[in-house]
Parts: structure tokens; sequence; C-alpha cells
């Protein structure tokens, strides 16, 4: 049985490698935040019932990321939908307004399409650990 005392202990070990494993999954920093704290609370409410086989921060680790591919599946169609409108917003932000060339643009645009699934196509630690060191926030 964790005690309150430990608890705050691991909140405050852990709640920032937590925060950067989010961040592989979700770009909004209230979002990450939140998977994360549902994370620590739900360890909370069951602390008695949970059976760690592994270790403690093995465990938090794949709540985190549990919770991240839960939130992603939860909101997938909000998500799609946001994305369309965020790019279509930068579509004409970027060309009429900074007078880009547009085959400058479709050809960036593309190249950072096969960077993505390139890296998506990565084993799962080699693309979260690429994330976390080579792609912003």
């Amino acid at each position: 049985m964790v005690s309150k005392t430990d608890f705050e202990q691991l909140f405050r070990q852990y709640y920032l490698t937590l925060c950067h494993i989010v961040r592989g999954y979700v770009r909004d920093q209230m979002i990450i935040e939140e998977i994360v704290n549902d994370v620590f609370i739900k360890f909370w409410d069951n602390r008695s019932q949970i059976e760690i086989r592994s270790s403690l921060k093995d465990y938090l680790f794949k709540s985190a990321r549990n919770a991240s591919i839960d939130y992603l599946r939860a909101n997938r169609k909000y998500l799609r939908q946001t994305a369309y409108i965020d790019e279509q917003q930068i579509v004409c932000t970027t060309l009429a307004d900074l007078d880009e060339n547009p085959l400058d643009y479709l050809v960036s645009r593309e190249t950072g399409v096969r960077i993505m699934q390139a890296i998506d196509g990565l084993p799962e630690r080699y693309r979260l650990t690429f994330k976390l060191c080579r792609i912003p926030p």
C-alpha cells in the first residue's frame, strides 16, 4: 500500500517524465498535463487493487502510454477535423499572406508527410525516442 508521502514523492519524481512520454502522442500541453494527472489519480484511487509485476516506474510509463492512446482513440474524429481546419488555415496564411511559391509549399508538405511516415514505420521505442529528441512540442 502506497502512503500519501510515498505518492507525493512518486508524483514529483515521475511527473515530468510522464509528460514527455505523453508528448510523444499528444501536442497540446493542457491535454498532456490532464492525461498525466489522470494516470496519477487512477493509480491513487486503485492503489490497493493494483498488482505491479515489474517495477512501479514501468507501470506508470505504460499507464501514461495507454492513457495517451485511449485519448487519441476517443478524440479521433475531433482531432481529424481540427487538423483539417488547422491545415487549411496554414495553407491560406502561408500562400496568401507570405506569397510563398505554391510548388515549394507542396514539395515541402510532401517531404514532411514522407518523413512522418518513415518515423511512424520505426519500432515503437525508436519512434518515441526520436519524437522526444527531435520533434518540438
